[in-house]
């Protein structure tokens, strides 16, 4: 995945595009960050495919707290239908999100909540809900190169029918020069709802 970040005063602004590969049963269509559907009018036979994923815009703003250990945050997001709908790869509509952050530094860790809300496009194919998410975790600050996350992910049911879904999630950000970084994540799914593995690489490019 390619990610690129621009930060002026409180607001950061991001743009990233991934490059996908989905070995699933055919029904299942991803939504981007990590998030499926199921078609139920889609064969469940199990098919490989590839290829760009959506593009997706984020927004984010710190709030003033001045001096105390914690943060605050608001953010939105959205996303652009620049995957295949052929291949799965997306649903062809486009989604907004908005969230709210608080992080709470303690030495090298940061515990942290995150709230969020999305907005699914509608679809002729299939009826989608809009959602609530929450994340719950900390980062670690290994050392001036290396921070560590661990989170719980939870989303409510996106379509009639399907579950909510739980994950655990972790990742690796490497700091390669202040404006290039790398991070390696991987999320094992807790509920049916929920891929059984996921994983992939993050470029970050600031500006």
């Amino acid at each position: 995945m390619l990610f690129r970040s621009l930060q002026r005063g409180s607001f950061t602004g991001s743009a990233s595009l991934p490059y996908l590969v989905i070995d699933a049963p055919a029904s299942v269509i991803s939504r981007g960050g990590g998030h499926y559907i199921v078609d139920p009018a889609a064969p469940s036979k199990r098919r490989r495919r590839e290829g760009i994923g959506n593009l997706l815009l984020m927004g984010s703003y710190a709030l003033d707290v001045g001096d105390a250990p914690y943060s605050l945050g608001l953010g939105g997001s959205v996303t652009l239908p620049t995957a295949s709908k052929s291949k799965g790869l997306g649903t062809g509509e486009v989604d907004y999100g908005v969230s709210a952050n608080a992080a709470y530094t303690v030495g090298t860790f940061a515990p942290f909540l995150d709230l969020g809300y999305a907005l699914p496009g509608k679809s002729d194919s299939f009826s989608l809900n809009n959602t609530l998410s929450v994340s719950a975790g900390t980062t670690n600050t290994l050392n001036d190169a290396l921070l560590a996350s661990l989170s719980f992910n939870y989303e409510e049911s996106i379509a009639n029918g399907s579950k909510e879904s739980e994950q655990i999630y972790g990742s690796l950000t490497w700091t390669l020069t202040p404006k290039v970084s790398l991070t390696a994540y991987g999320a094992a799914g807790l509920a049916k709802g929920s891929p059984d593995l996921d994983t992939g690489l993050l470029f970050v490019f600031g500006l």
